[in-house]
């Protein structure tokens, strides 16, 4: 696998974090900051694969599902069925 160098800029408080993690596990900084990437990138590349099922179908009734999707998951306000 060729690899690049990269700089990474973090706070402080993070670093320390990373830091004393590397230590406790007994790698090195680079290690766990490649592992951190990678993870991220696989986490975000799942996310966006995962399929949304609202609004795929017909809701069959008086009130269009895919027009009042936030009031009827989020229960905010009772929407309009005189459409």
């Amino acid at each position: 696998m060729i690899m690049s160098r990269i700089t990474v800029v973090a706070d402080d408080e993070v670093l320390v974090e990373i830091k004393a993690l590397a230590q406790k596990e007994g790698r090195s900084i680079s290690e766990v900051m490649r592992q951190a990437l990678s993870d991220y990138v696989h986490a975000k590349r799942k996310q966006s694969q995962t399929w949304s099922f609202l609004g795929a179908g017909t809701s069959g009734g008086k009130i269009s599902l895919s027009e009042h999707d936030e009031e009827l998951l989020f229960n905010r306000e009772e929407p309009d069925h005189r459409s």
